[in-house]
């Protein structure tokens, strides 16, 4: 009995390694592609959006309702 829960183990052990190292992965926020990035306040409705090749920024108000919504410039 003690030797199947070993078997049993080490092949588990095999197959969620072998699942761990075989996917990719990538992490968007380091991705020398992405032109934007969207950084989270305080304040659940504001964020702040990067632009990464201008070097703008924006503050990006989000609202229920469409006219409570926008993006005004920060710097440029």
């Amino acid at each position: 009995m003690k030797k199947l829960v070993l078997i049993a183990m080490c092949m588990f052990f095999y197959f969620t390694s072998y699942a761990i190292a075989d996917a990719p992965f990538s992490d968007p926020t380091q991705d020398p592609t992405v032109r934007y990035r969207l950084f989270p306040t305080q304040n659940m409705y504001n964020f702040i959006l990067l632009d990464q090749i201008d070097g703008y920024t924006y503050q990006v108000q989000w609202h229920g309702d469409e006219e409570n919504r926008g993006i005004v410039p920060i710097s440029y």
